[in-house]
């Protein structure tokens, strides 16, 4: 069984730290009505928690992921949550892609930002090459 650590938890989003493995698994519920505030709300949560443990890398499930992200809160990711992953040494995002095709680009122009661009991201329709990736040998999380 694996070490795991729940860092956040609310009715959109779970994120959870896997300490052996050095990487964060934040995983969009779907459930309820996903506003600005309420993603915010958790990205800030999850980025605070991160600043806590030792995770070198997040893996984002997207796949119930259903808020387009406007360029005001790509804006806003990139001046408050990137600085705060990097401080964190996180170093590495992979992402299991929604159908959403909205809410799929709006994530690709967010991780394509400046800032963001710090981080290493690949995108992923499986999560065990996703976490494959995440866990490569030169990924620095091991």
């Amino acid at each position: 069984m694996e070490d795991t650590i729940v860092l956040y938890e609310d009715t959109h989003l779970k994120s959870t730290f896997f300490t052996t493995k050095k990487y964060i698994l934040n995983y969009w519920t779907g459930s309820g009505f996903l506003t600005d505030e309420l993603f915010k709300e958790g990205m800030t949560g999850v980025a605070k928690a991160a600043l806590e443990h030792d995770a070198k890398g997040i893996l984002v499930n997207t796949l119930k992921f259903d808020l387009p992200i406007s360029p005001e809160l790509q804006q806003w990711y990139n001046e408050n949550i990137v600085p705060m992953h990097l401080a964190a040494g996180i170093t590495r995002m992979a992402f299991l892609l929604t159908d959403d095709f909205y809410a799929q680009l709006s994530i690709e122009q967010t991780m394509a930002e400046q800032q963001a661009k710090a981080q290493v991201t690949q995108y992923f329709n499986d999560y065990a090459k996703a976490e494959q990736w995440l866990m490569a040998p030169d990924s620095g999380l091991l």
